[in-house]
C-alpha cells in the first residue's frame, strides 16, 4: 500500500497517512493526497495487464480528473466524497461516460488500497433491440411481395408470408 496505514480516527473520520512523500508534498497527514505518482504507478500496472494503450490513456485522464477534483476539495478521502464525485459526473456526462470515469476511479482506489470506498456504476438505460428506422414498412412489404410474385419465386413468397 503506497500511503501507509489507515488511521483509525482523525477528527472522527477514516484517513490515510501519507508516508511516501516529501514534507513539501505532504499536506495535513490526515488528508489523503492521491497524486500523479499514484496514477502513474496504476497506469504501469494496467500496461502490465496488457490493456490497450487507448484504454490506459483514457483511464489515466479520468483518474487525473478525480485527483484534481479531490485536491481542490482538500477533504478526507471517504466514500461520501466518491459518491459526491459520481453525482457531479452524472450532472455533466452521459451514463456511459460516467461509467468509464467510475471504472478509472474505482481502479485507482483499488490499486492504492482503498477498495472499500469504490462506488457502483450508473445503470444504463435499456436500449431497443432494434432501431425503429430499420422497421419494414407496409409499403416495403407489399413491394417485396409484388417483386416475388412477378419473379414467380415461391420460396420468397412463403418467407414473406411469415412476416
Amino acid at each position: 500500500m503506497r500511503f501507509g496505514r489507515v488511521m483509525a480516527a482523525h477528527h472522527g473520520r477514516g484517513a490515510v497517512q501519507d508516508e511516501g512523500r516529501s514534507d513539501m508534498e505532504r499536506q495535513d497527514p490526515g488528508i489523503v493526497c492521491l497524486g500523479e505518482a499514484d496514477v502513474t504507478a496504476w497506469c504501469k500496472a494496467l500496461e502490465q495487464r496488457e490493456l490497450a494503450s487507448a484504454t490506459v490513456e483514457k483511464y489515466a485522464r479520468e483518474a487525473r480528473r478525480f485527483v484534481r477534483w479531490l485536491k481542490r476539495r482538500g477533504d478526507f478521502l471517504e466514500k461520501r466524497l466518491v459518491i459526491e464525485y459520481k453525482a457531479r459526473l452524472c450532472e455533466t456526462f452521459a451514463p456511459a461516460t460516467v461509467n468509464v470515469a467510475l471504472a478509472a476511479v474505482n481502479g485507482l482506489l483499488a490499486h492504492t488500497g482503498h477498495a472499500e470506498i469504490q462506488v457502483r456504476r450508473v445503470r444504463l438505460p435499456a436500449r431497443a433491440y432494434r432501431e425503429p428506422e430499420r422497421d419494414l414498412t407496409r409499403c416495403d412489404y407489399e413491394r417485396m411481395l409484388a417483386a416475388a410474385d412477378k419473379a414467380d419465386d415461391v420460396q420468397a413468397l412463403l418467407v414473406l408470408e411469415t412476416l
